[in-house]
């Protein structure tokens, strides 16, 4: 899972560095910037992706399958509580 956000992160800040702007969607990467929209392997439907405000947050429902609609926490508390999605921000976040 690590791996497909990380990837559609990469992505996403190349995007914007070239056009100024995130993408609308993950699909406006495609094929310039990654062969296919990253799927989450916790839900089977393309990584959670949503820009407000010129900012951009990209996640993965998580182990419990439910989109929390962008609730993270740090990797201990996302390990052993439900009700958290799990963003690249995870393993390093305090």
């Amino acid at each position: 899972m690590a791996h497909e956000l990380l990837q559609a992160d990469l992505a996403v800040r190349l995007f914007e560095r070239e056009h100024g702007q995130p993408p609308a969607s993950l699909a406006e990467l495609v094929p310039v910037y990654l062969d296919t929209v990253p799927v989450d392997r916790y839900s089977n439907q393309p990584l959670r992706y949503h820009v407000a405000g010129g900012q951009f947050t990209l996640y993965s429902v998580g182990r419990d399958h439910r989109d929390n609609g962008g609730r993270f926490a740090n990797l201990k508390t996302y390990l052993t509580e439900d009700s958290y999605d799990f963003d690249i921000d995870t393993v390093v976040r305090q």
